[in-house]
């Protein structure tokens, strides 16, 4: 892969796209290491929590408001807001709020800007996916092969729930796809993920267990490895804290990012070590956001208006 250094000086500069996504996912599949990266939008963003926020207030609007805009335009709004309550579900009409809340809020962020504008600078393929109304998939991958593998098991998703809605299956709500071993298997292939960290991943999901939590309780139980290697990208759970084949992936996104420029393999490393710290911490911070959840649902609740 050559890069020019100016235009690899640039990007590391781009404030608008976060460190740890340049290097655990754009250099990695830039320099082959990953076929391809995913990464959580807008949550991955750095101003991920303020766009959230942004997000919740435009739904707001928009609900109570019907948009909030006024004259001819605001009686628009309202009219097709209106005309979606009686064609739609409550569920279902919610949820496609907040997906134009979303739509409004990110695609003109800056922040969602760069990587679009990186994306076609640096040469790499672009796949988009709702996870949520509120959350997306931003796919990135050098090769084309790649990229038609991507839309097919995005294909593959999108089938799975459109049989669990039509089966009013309870985990149609609950992202039913990760309940597919063959979906899973796939989206660990397409991420180079280790197969046998897929593989545990596949048996605990099967069985209904979080592999945040498995992995949280691994390192209380056996302590931290001598390497943090094994945890190269975020919200990955190895099989093992020491897994052998996840130390080697992690080795080899260190080394060949460290190629590109002296200096940035040290960074690399404290990455990993962030996010072993975020494995070790898993359960904490389930218990807090559930807490937190409940919270604005009350608040929510109470700050309803009657009728």
């Amino acid at each position: 892969m050559n890069m020019r250094e100016s235009t690899l000086e640039a990007f590391l500069a781009d404030t608008r796209i976060g460190e740890r996504v340049k290097l655990e996912d754009y250099l990695p599949v830039l320099t082959g290491i990953r076929p391809a990266a995913s990464l959580m939008v807008p949550a991955e963003f750095p101003s991920g929590e303020a766009i959230r926020e942004a997000i919740d207030a435009d739904y707001a609007r928009k609900f109570y408001s019907g948009g909030g805009r006024r004259g001819l335009l605001g009686f628009v709004d309202r009219t097709r807001l209106n005309l979606q309550k009686l064609l739609s579900t409550p569920l279902i009409f919610r949820a496609g709020l907040v997906r134009s809340a979303f739509t409004d809020v990110v695609y003109e962020h800056p922040e969602y800007r760069a990587h679009r504008e990186w994306a076609e600078r640096l040469r790499l393929d672009t796949y988009q996916k709702d996870l949520r109304p509120s959350l997306d998939d931003l796919y990135i991958a050098r090769e084309e092969e790649t990229m038609d593998r991507i839309s097919r098991v995005m294909s593959m998703r999108d089938r799975i729930r459109e049989d669990a809605q039509q089966n009013r299956d309870i985990s149609a709500v609950f992202l039913p796809e990760e309940m597919s071993p063959l979906y899973l298997d796939a989206v660990g292939i397409i991420l180079g993920y280790p197969a046998c960290c897929v593989e545990a991943y596949i048996r605990e999901a099967e069985r209904g267990l979080d592999s945040g939590e498995r992995a949280s309780e691994q390192l209380e139980e056996m302590g931290y490895p001598e390497s943090t290697s094994a945890y190269f990208a975020l919200y990955f759970y190895p099989c093992r804290p020491d897994c052998p084949e996840a130390q080697s992936l992690g080795d080899r996104i260190l080394e060949s990012v460290e190629q590109l420029r002296e200096g940035l393999g040290a960074r690399v490393r404290c990455h990993q070590h962030e996010n072993m710290q975020y494995v070790a911490a898993y359960r904490e911070t389930m218990r807090k956001r559930q807490e937190e959840m409940l919270k604005r649902m009350e608040e929510a609740r109470r700050n309803a208006p009657e009728g």
